[in-house]
């Protein structure tokens, strides 16, 4: 308890080197995760679709000859 107000509430695992997860904790983590993806493709796709980032000198073709 922390300032009386009960924070967690839950049976106790006496086993050694184990890792207890939450079912639903775990579910939305991975909702998170495949969301945070999303939005990172789409990031990507609007950056490569919006033309260079860098602006960069642009010479006449006869230049080059």
């Amino acid at each position: 308890m922390t300032g009386g107000e009960i924070v967690a509430c839950h049976p106790r695992c006496w086993g050694r080197r184990q890792t207890l997860t939450d079912l639903d904790h775990a579910a939305t983590g991975v909702v998170t995760h495949q969301e945070v993806h999303r939005q990172t493709v789409r990031q990507t796709q609007l950056a490569a679709s919006s033309g260079p980032m860098v602006e960069v000198e642009q010479r006449e073709l006869g230049s080059y000859d």
